[in-house]
């Protein structure tokens, strides 16, 4: 039995063809998620948390909640299974920090 024979000049053309249709049906690594961009306001929440809790920064969510008339925000702050309400000012300084909730 004889091979099938190419002339060279379709040998790359096909060879890349090959190539390329094996790439294209290669699985594709899903997009890394985008890191969450945290205001200034949140982050000094979350290290008012940290500090006060020794919780992991990591592992603390901070949601707004709320804003006063002053400009203050109120923020909703969860470390170690414990709420805590956090508010915030424009000079980005912690006001209060108060636990909402018990574990």
């Amino acid at each position: 039995m004889t091979s099938p024979h190419l002339p060279a000049r379709f040998a790359v053309p096909a060879l890349l063809g090959v190539a390329l249709g094996l790439g294209a049906c290669a699985r594709e690594e899903p997009p890394a998620p985008a890191p969450v961009a945290l205001s200034a306001q949140e982050q000094a929440c979350i290290d008012r948390a940290a500090a006060v809790t020794a919780a992991d920064p990591a592992g603390i969510t901070v949601a707004p909640a709320a804003s006063t008339k002053t400009g203050d925000t109120i923020y909703t702050v969860g470390a170690n299974g414990v709420s805590y309400d956090c508010v915030v000012g424009p000079d980005l300084q912690v006001s209060s920090f108060s636990a909402v909730t018990a574990p």
